[in-house]
Order: structure tokens, then sequence, then C-alpha cells
């Protein structure tokens, strides 16, 4: 298969591509900044700034406690690329995303599920879903698991 424009490692070459639904999974930091308000006027005036400060900074909390919570984030549709290395993801933010196989510390095919799960050492992880799942998972887990792929029983519908 040939590859333009991104550029492959020695030794290394496309298996497949397609689209899947693109999403990691991490938390913010949960922080936000309280404003406060001065207010000199009539008492209607000064009750209006009061409550209007105070929504405001209910409204920050609660978007940093959102913010705060581990989920699933980034999701989109994302043009993925496989070699024998890695996988490729194309994120609307960042571009072309990296993301090779020896850095993998979990893989987490769902065949029923149609999703594919990866954990990394230094990297948060990266959920892969929809049709291509089946076809990621099979790639993702050979290069993964190297020969011993067919082995592994989460895998073993795609062998039926």
């Amino acid at each position: 298969m040939a590859v333009h424009g991104l550029v492959l490692g020695h030794g290394e070459g496309a298996i497949a591509e397609g689209t899947a639904e693109y999403s990691r999974y991490w938390a913010g930091d949960g922080t936000y900044y309280r404003t406060s308000s001065f207010a000199i006027g009539s008492p209607a005036f000064v009750v209006g700034s009061i409550a209007g400060s105070m929504i405001a900074n209910s409204r920050a909390k609660h978007a940093a406690q959102r913010d705060g919570t581990l989920m699933w984030r980034e999701h989109q549709q994302s043009q993925f690329l496989i070699t024998n290395h890695r996988v490729w993801c194309h994120t609307a933010a960042k571009g072309w995303l990296s993301f090779h196989f020896n850095a993998v510390t979990e893989f987490h095919p769902d065949l029923y599920g149609w999703s594919l799960t990866l954990a990394f050492e230094n990297a948060v992880p990266l959920r892969l879903a929809g049709p291509a799942a089946p076809a990621l998972a099979l790639w993702c887990g050979r290069g993964i698991l190297g020969d011993r792929w067919d082995t592994d029983p989460r895998l073993a519908p795609l062998l039926a």
C-alpha cells in the first residue's frame, strides 16, 4: 500500500487505512478562577452585580468540576493508517498522531462493542470505534502481540 505525505520508518509498511470514531480518556486539572465585583450605585444595581458575580462563579466551578472528571473526550471521526509498527490517527486539532505498538501497555479489543482501546506508558488512552474496529483489533493485535495474537481469546471471533 503506497503512503504519501506521512514519513514511515525504516522497514515500516502500511497495512490498512480507514475511518473510525477517535476519542481519548483524560481529565483536566479542574481549576477555575473566581471573579469578584465592586459595584457602586442603587441598591438594585449592587444586588444585581453581586448576583451576577455569584452566578458566574457557580458556572465556572461546575465547568471546572466537569473538566476535572476522567472521561472520553475529543470525539471525532478520524482517518487512520495502520502499519506494522504503529497506528496513525488524523485529528482536527493536532493533525496526524502516531501511536507506536511498542509503547502500548494495555490492549483491549471489544469486537462486539465495535471498539479498540489502547493504553500507553506516557500518553492518555486511545479509543477507536465503529465498523473498522475488527480490522483495527486484528492489525493492532498483530503488531502489539506479535505471533501470539491468534491465542488471544478476545480476537477468537476473527478466526471463526
